[in-house]
C-alpha cells in the first residue's frame, strides 16, 4: 500500500483555547473550531524551530496502527 500524499492546510487562530478531553483535542478561535478525535498520542518537539513549537498529533483506532493519521501543528 502506498503512502497518501501530504496535504497542507494553513489555519490561523489569533486567540487559541486548547481543551483536552480523553482522546479529543479542540482548538477554538472566535467562531472557528478545529477538532481532533481518536487522539492516540502527542509528540512535542522540545527544540523550538524558527517557525514555532512543533506538535505531532497521532489519531486512529486504539487497536491498530494501520490507519493512523499524523497531523503536524506549528504554534508560535
Amino acid at each position: 500500500m502506498s503512502e497518501p500524499p501530504n496535504r497542507k492546510v494553513n489555519l490561523t487562530f489569533t486567540s487559541m483555547l486548547m481543551a483536552c478531553n480523553p482522546n479529543v483535542i479542540c482548538l477554538k478561535s472566535g467562531e472557528n473550531t478545529l477538532h481532533f478525535e481518536k487522539v492516540k498520542c502527542i509528540y512535542l518537539d522540545a527544540d523550538r524551530s524558527p517557525l514555532g513549537t512543533v506538535l505531532d498529533i497521532v489519531c486512529g483506532d486504539s487497536n491498530t496502527r494501520e490507519n493512523d493519521i499524523k497531523f503536524t501543528l506549528i504554534t508560535s
